[in-house]
């Protein structure tokens, strides 16, 4: 049956959703903190040079609990002008949340993937949304893998990478639905199984029930995951942050976590 109750469904995300829309998208890259880290800046640090004026730094930080860790990220702003990257319970894996004030953009992830660097993005949030009050979320449920893979030619351009998607999320029409795809470019890649095994039921009558959350939850043990656990995170109460430094940055329009939830003005 479709989701009807909402803050029941709350119940099962990320700090029972109380860090939304922070928490909304969480990104996970198989490798070390300081390596993503690396990577990252090798990739990036230029443009920012080039954009900003000055380099972004890295700097460690630390916290009790995930909410203590998340709380270095604040304020919240348009862009996402800070990366904060976690080490988990799982040692392969390396979660990073963001600044930004809708929540971390649903393809950070990508360009990781195409440098080398496993990246999957969890997505998962109720669709509560209150047009009179402004408050709440539209609903969205995904699981985006991108990695490297041996090289292929979707659409006559030859590719290293291979993207694997599944969820279902709310448009202007309603529930929309993205069936399980491995490929690239939306050409899917012949003989390539979906990492994760079966995660999609074909036969629900509503297409939000094709993709649920517990689907998603168990497309992510598969991965060695638990997204939706905050003893997952960091589990010594450390982690990296990468900001920048100009000066400008405190002059752009920033978010409290109240008023990106629309419960402040």
């Amino acid at each position: 049956m479709p989701v009807r109750d909402w803050d029941a469904y709350i119940k099962n995300l990320l700090l029972e959703g109380r860090w939304l829309p922070v928490t909304r998208s969480v990104a996970f890259f198989q490798a070390d903190p300081q390596t993503c880290v690396d990577v990252m800046l090798e990739h990036t640090q230029h443009n920012a040079v080039k954009r900003f004026g000055s380099p972004r730094k890295v700097k460690p930080v630390e916290g009790a609990e995930l909410t203590d860790l998340l709380a270095h990220l604040l304020p919240l702003q348009a862009e996402e002008h800070r990366k904060l990257f976690l080490p988990t319970a799982n040692p392969e894996w390396t979660a990073m949340f963001t600044n930004a004030h809708l929540g971390t953009d649903l393809g950070a992830h990508v360009a990781m993937g195409w440098w080398g660097v496993r990246a999957l993005m969890v997505t998962d949030s109720p669709n509560n949304y209150d047009r009179r009050t402004r408050q709440g979320f539209s609903g969205n449920r995904e699981f985006s893998l991108v990695e490297k893979c041996d090289p292929w030619t979707p659409r006559a351009r030859e590719r290293d990478h291979i993207a694997h998607v599944v969820g279902v999320k709310v448009l202007e029409g309603g529930w929309a639905e993205d069936p399980p795809f491995s490929g690239a470019d939306g050409v899917q890649r012949e003989g390539v199984e979906f990492p994760v095994g079966e995660v999609w039921d074909e036969t629900a009558r509503s297409k939000q029930d094709r993709f649920t959350h517990e689907h998603l939850a168990l497309a992510c043990e598969r991965m060695g995951l638990r997204p939706f656990d905050a003893d997952f995170y960091a589990p010594d109460g450390w982690g990296l942050m990468i900001e920048r430094t100009d000066a400008d940055v405190d002059r752009e329009r920033s978010w409290t976590l109240a008023q990106a939830r629309h419960e402040e003005p």
